[in-house]
């Protein structure tokens, strides 16, 4: 499943999360965490895509993006969680280029704030 994913940082806090969260740009960029370790993460949902029984979700931070695949499919756009993921990596072979893209499988959502609805809306 390819997915594209930006970024870079160290550990962050963020108000209404716990303070072990490791920024999103980390996760993706470093090779400081390998395929199957798990790892805390903490940001807002952005965009959405359905699958079977399941959705990946864009979960995004000041340093960047992680696309975490989950089979809660109640999470919305705009929603703040807090969910430890396990790292995985696919390798992609397009010809003689090869490339490496990492996503989160969630194991567990540690904290979840429903997005508030906009007033006057």
């Amino acid at each position: 499943m390819p997915l594209l994913l930006s970024g870079c940082g160290l550990p962050i806090s963020m108000p209404g999360f716990t303070d072990s969260s490791v920024q999103l740009a980390v996760v993706y960029e470093s090779d400081r965490y390998v395929a199957g370790e798990v790892v805390q993460v903490s940001g807002t949902v952005g965009d959405r895509v359905p699958l079977v029984d399941a959705q990946v979700y864009q979960l995004q931070d000041d340093t960047g993006s992680i696309w975490v695949l989950t089979t809660d499919t109640s999470i919305q756009s705009g929603d703040r969680l807090t969910v430890e993921g396990q790292v995985e990596v696919e390798r992609i072979e397009v010809g003689a280029v090869t490339a490496r893209e990492r996503y989160l499988r969630e194991v567990e959502q540690l904290d979840h704030q429903p997005a508030t609805p906009e007033s006057g809306d």
